[in-house]
């Protein structure tokens, strides 16, 4: 079976990320954030961007993460 990937490239200004495994979103597989020189490439079929990460942020902490103190 093919392995599927998402790709999202070089966009328009800093965009964050939340990848998940299944529409569910029933817990985040991968997040990030993509400069406008950069690509995305991951094998989540859902994500979910942002291009403010306040956004980004209050997502991520209702699944209880706070990606700044890892």
């Amino acid at each position: 079976m093919p392995m599927l990937n998402t790709n999202f490239c070089y966009p328009d200004e800093t965009t964050w990320y939340i990848a998940f495994e299944v529409e569910a979103r029933v817990y985040p597989k991968s997040y990030n954030y993509i400069e406008t020189d950069q690509c995305l490439t991951t094998p989540w079929e859902v994500v979910d961007y942002y291009t403010d990460e306040v956004e980004w942020l209050v997502v991520l902490a209702q699944y209880g993460i706070e990606p700044n103190e890892e």
